[in-house]
């Protein structure tokens, strides 16, 4: 059995062999096309999705006057959202939901001030 792989681990790909069993090696996901390499089809993934199979959470933040745990608590912010690519579109909406509370409480008051502006 393992002389069997070997011979096949060395022997090069024939075109002949995808043809005879009705298998395009076009259509097989598995196949190895012809110039290309596992490390090259890994370079065709798109940034964000580089790391979506990895979870990541936001820690949950109680707005405490403790300025060691509020400054941890940002720079573990910008570790994860550097991590993952968060958009800045999505920052400011990630962290409202983790805040906990007097942080939440204190961001619910900056909100309505600022509705009772406009």
């Amino acid at each position: 059995m393992r002389e069997r792989r070997r011979d096949l681990r060395d022997s090069p790909p024939s075109s002949d062999s995808s043809e005879a069993d009705g298998t395009n090696l076009k259509d097989n996901p598995f196949g190895s096309l012809s110039g290309s390499s596992r490390s090259s089809r890994r370079q065709v993934r798109h940034p964000r999705e580089i790391h979506n199979d990895v979870k990541v959470d936001i820690p949950e933040f109680e707005g405490k006057l403790d300025l060691n745990e509020c400054l941890d608590w940002l720079q573990t912010l910008e570790m994860v959202f550097d991590f993952k690519d968060i958009l800045d579109e999505k920052k400011l909406k990630l962290v409202a939901l983790k805040l906990r509370r007097y942080a939440s409480t204190w961001r619910a008051n900056v909100v309505a001030k600022r509705a009772k502006k406009v």
